[in-house]
């Protein structure tokens, strides 16, 4: 373990009765929000070219925060890459609230067989992060979570999107939330090796200023518009990886 890992491991032991009584009093006093509504399969009419999309997460990709899939995370990369591409784009969601990796893995039985992608999208750490996933354990999840979903659907070059920035949810009191947004940095960083070294595999960060109406109504999950920006930056950064025209 690194010296920060180290740092952060003794910090999070001798504050757990603070952090666990502020946990159950946050679980309490956030309000609920519903996943988005509608089909969990869409697709944004472009040219005759069809990019196929999957998506695989936690609450963020269910779409919680957002009213309808077209206006989440799905929707939105399929939009970016209609516009930059031309092509036409098929998406499908696979994500559930308060999954983990594993869960996400799990849950990967209910695709039909058959189904293909041309590219993954992941995005998922937040639940981890409240279970203390340890960075080893994380790296282990989604290394299995990615030769899974390659299994199940072919060779797609993957997104591994970074962790929410739980370090700034206004949700969140302190110090819980100072001490979980460390402990997702620390996972984040397990993420980014991860990411160099598996082949076809981009680690896409966060890179947009944080501000409150970056932030649904429980102050934790993605408004429509903080939807809209990580959308266009995961599009972005697929954009070399996706198949080209025939």
């Amino acid at each position: 373990m690194s010296p920060a890992g180290r740092l952060l491991a003794h910090a999070t032991v001798l504050l757990t009765p603070v952090l666990y009584l502020q946990g159950m009093y946050t679980r309490m006093r956030i309000r609920r929000l519903p996943e988005a509504s509608g089909n969990r399969q869409g697709r944004v009419q472009g040219d005759s070219q069809v990019i196929r999309v999957l998506l695989l997460g936690e609450s963020t990709v269910a779409g919680v925060g957002a009213s309808t899939h077209e206006l989440g995370l799905a929707g939105r990369i399929g939009e970016a890459i209609t516009a930059m591409t031309g092509a036409s784009v098929k998406w499908q969601v696979l994500a559930a609230n308060g999954l983990t990796a594993s869960g996400v893995r799990a849950k990967m039985r209910e695709l039909p067989d058959g189904t293909r992608a041309d590219l993954v999208v992941i995005g998922i750490g937040a639940n981890d992060v409240f279970r203390l996933q340890g960075p080893g354990g994380w790296e282990r999840e989604i290394r299995a979570l990615i030769d899974t979903a390659r299994d199940r659907v072919g060779f797609a070059p993957v997104m591994l999107s970074a962790m929410p920035p739980i370090g700034k949810f206004p949700g969140l009191p302190q110090p819980l939330r100072s001490v979980l947004g460390l402990r997702a940095k620390l996972l984040d960083h397990s993420s980014e090796k991860l990411a160099a070294d598996m082949t076809g595999v981009t680690f896409v960060p966060v890179q947009v200023e944080i501000t409150p109406e970056m932030f649904a109504d429980d102050g934790v999950h993605p408004s429509e518009k903080a939807y809209a920006l990580w959308g266009r930056a995961v599009a972005e950064a697929a954009l070399d990886k996706l198949p080209r025209k025939r």
